[in-house]
């Protein structure tokens, strides 16, 4: 039994990880690059890939049943103005936030239903309040909101349930360390949301539900 999170390299990746060992879960650490977290298995895959997401997916269902999916695959691209929202940046917002949250539920998405597993992702309260320059972003949230609405009617009462934690943005120890001095009001802390995530993949919430954090 294992918990796919892909995005596992990431601060966030990180935080949720650890959160989920402690918390007894069996992890699957999946990243652009293998990132070799200690007590996982970890696996580099291309999440873009539709072909290699169901090359790995095939490989862990082969080792026992997979039991969540937590997708932090992110990126921010934006400007000052409307007319600053570039095709080159909606190329990378789409592939990275929509494509990847596309391939990597549709992989699992019977794996989920047999074990009544739990799929995870982290939107942004952008994407209910879109801005001029930061429409490209919350176009790209609001239609992964939107998949993730249709794969909680695909899950109907199966068990399995499809969960958004929604956050203003995230702040990473990184992040403190350089501005020691900033607040960071509204943000919610990568441990904050690894807590979150495990309490989630546990039980926490229902199918379809969307869970703003840090207000």
């Amino acid at each position: 039994m294992s918990v796919v999170v892909v995005g596992a390299g990431s601060a966030a990746g990180r935080a949720v990880v650890d959160a989920l060992l402690a918390s007894g879960h069996s992890v699957a650490a999946v990243d652009l690059r293998s990132p070799e977290i200690e007590g996982t298995s970890s696996y580099a895959v291309d999440a873009t890939d539709h072909a290699a997401v169901d090359a790995v997916a095939a490989e862990l269902r082969a080792g026992g049943p997979v039991t969540g999916l937590v997708h932090l695959i992110g990126g921010w691209r934006g400007g000052k103005g409307f007319t600053d929202n570039s095709d080159a940046d909606w190329d990378f917002l789409s592939s990275m936030l929509i494509d990847t949250l596309r391939h990597t539920t549709r992989a699992f998405h019977d794996d989920l239903v047999a074990s009544q597993g739990r799929v995870v992702i982290v939107s942004a309260a952008a994407a209910g309040k879109p801005t001029a320059g930061n429409a490209n972003y919350a176009t790209a949230k609001a239609a992964a909101e939107a998949w993730m609405q249709a794969l909680a009617h695909s899950f109907g009462d199966s068990g399995a349930a499809a969960v958004t934690l929604v956050v203003k943005a995230l702040l990473t120890p990184q992040m403190r360390e350089e501005s020691p001095e900033k607040k960071f009001p509204g943000y919610t802390d990568v441990a904050d949301l690894g807590a979150a995530v495990a309490e989630t993949v546990g039980g926490a919430h229902g199918n379809g539900e969307r869970v703003v954090l840090g207000s």
